[in-house]
Order: structure tokens, then C-alpha cells, then sequence
């Protein structure tokens, strides 16, 4: 795992090995960040997220509390996903 000395992660969240987190980024507690993830500049992952493995949460995304995102999903630039949304696996969103 890599995280920026610019990204903010809560000692609370729980990130799995070769994940990704970029400068400005934001990962909140209870947070859970699967295996191989990029969680780009500035996105913001809230409380009691949960991404599955290889997904990618772009640049600027937002992702409110409780959502959770499969396994190879792309969360695209910009986008704001809000609370309590399941996005499944292989899934593009707002890209």
C-alpha cells in the first residue's frame, strides 16, 4: 500500500495491499479499500465505505458514508455518489 504524505487517512479505516492513495485524497474512518485500488487526487471516500478490489475512484469523486462499490469499478472524475448507494462489479459510473 502507498499513500501520498498529502492524502488524509483516518487510522480507522482498513486498507488491503498495492492500494493507492493519492495526494489530497480523503479516506475516513471505517472505511474498507480492497485489494489493488486507486483512490485518486482528492477523492473523498466517507465513513463506512466499502470498495471492493481493483476498483478506481477518480479524481474529485465523492463517495457519502455507507456506499459500496464491487470489485473493478470505475468511479469517474467528479462524481458524487450519495449515502448508502451498492454500485456492483465491472460497473463505469459517471465516466
Amino acid at each position: 500500500m502507498l499513500i501520498h504524505p498529502r492524502a488524509v487517512v483516518s487510522a480507522q479505516a482498513a486498507l488491503q495491499k498495492s492500494t493507492f492513495v493519492s495526494a489530497q485524497a480523503i479516506v475516513q474512518a471505517r472505511a474498507s479499500i480492497g485489494r489493488g485500488c486507486i483512490i485518486n487526487t482528492g477523492a473523498i471516500v466517507e465513513h463506512e465505505c466499502i470498495i471492493g478490489d481493483f476498483a478506481h475512484i477518480a479524481p474529485g469523486a465523492v463517495l457519502a458514508g455507507n456506499v459500496t462499490v464491487g470489485n473493478n469499478t470505475l468511479i469517474g472524475a467528479g462524481t458524487i455518489v450519495r449515502e448508502g448507494i451498492r454500485i456492483g462489479s465491472g460497473v463505469v459510473v459517471g465516466a
